[in-house]
Formats: C-alpha cells, sequence, structure tokens
C-alpha cells in the first residue's frame, strides 16, 4: 500500500524542486499566466490554486469509498462490529484504515497552506498531479468494481472406498 507512493515521491519532490528553481528571477516565467495566476514564477495572490489543491488531495482521499463493493461495505460493517465488541470488553482498539484517512484529511488543509507559498509553476504541477492521481484512482477503482470475481466453491474430495 505504501510502496507506490513511496516509489513515486523521488520524482514528485524532484520536479517540484526543479520548478522552484526555475521560477527564481530572471526567468521566463515571469511572463508567463495560467488562470489566476499572474505569473508561473509568483505565488497565487487569490489562493485559488493552493485550495484547489487542497480539494483534489481530499478527494483523493475520500475516494476509496466511491466505488464500494458490496462485500467490502459488509467487511467493514463486521470489522466495526469488532471493534465495537472489543471497546465495550474494554479493550484498545486500533484502526489503522481510519488513522490513515484522519492523517490523509489532515495532509489535504496542511496543502494548501504549504502550496500557497510556492511559485505558480509548482502549484500548477501539483494541481494537475492531484487530478491526473484523482482520475486515477477514479478509473482503477471503478475497473476493479465492475471487474466479474468468479466465486468458485472447492472442490469436496470424493470418498474412496478402499474394500
Amino acid at each position: 500500500m505504501i510502496v507506490p507512493a513511496v516509489s513515486q515521491l523521488p520524482l514528485f519532490v524532484g520536479f517540484s524542486m526543479m520548478l522552484s528553481n526555475v521560477s527564481r528571477a530572471p526567468t521566463v516565467f515571469d511572463s508567463e499566466s495560467f488562470l489566476t495566476l499572474a505569473s508561473l514564477a509568483h505565488a497565487d495572490p487569490t489562493v485559488t490554486l493552493p485550495i484547489v489543491i487542497g480539494l483534489l488531495s481530499l478527494a483523493n482521499a475520500e475516494s476509496s469509498h466511491w466505488f464500494i463493493s458490496a462485500e467490502a461495505v459488509k467487511r467493514e460493517a463486521q470489522v466495526q462490529e469488532w471493534a465495537d465488541k472489543k471497546r465495550a470488553k474494554g479493550e484498545a482498539v486500533i484502526q489503522p484504515k481510519k488513522i490513515i484517512q484522519s492523517t490523509l484529511r489532515i495532509y489535504s488543509v496542511i496543502r494548501i497552506l504549504v502550496s500557497a507559498v510556492f511559485p505558480g509553476s509548482v502549484q500548477l504541477y501539483w494541481a494537475t498531479s492531484s487530478a491526473f492521481g484523482l482520475v486515477q484512482t477514479w478509473a482503477l477503482d471503478y475497473w476493479d468494481s465492475r471487474r466479474v470475481r468468479p466465486s468458485f466453491d472447492p472442490p469436496k474430495a470424493a470418498a474412496v472406498d478402499a474394500t
């Protein structure tokens, strides 16, 4: 689960650093604009793009429930029921999925604050990267939900008469 994110991190950080360095003066990015960005070398003064980045990050975090199968809903209900029983007994229950979900929500808000100070070129890269990631997640989750999963009963061993 964490391997794909970690494997993409060097490329993401490297490309962000490269765009940040290219945006230093003097640069041709001073004369380039896009949507609310007057210049790709300066941060978005309206903070529109950082908010879009945060919303796209939040959508990525929440998209795990958009194409959920009936089996997964049933499984989550069973896990929740099990956790409630454990808590009723006074036992501590750690649910990594909920911790990760909460962390990703907080990360979305932090991403707004961090991206507000970066040049417009980096903000644009982060927004397009988040949008592509969201579309990719939608497509893969949709295809996974549409996939026909055959359910085979295990073959029963035939009783062999050794007489």
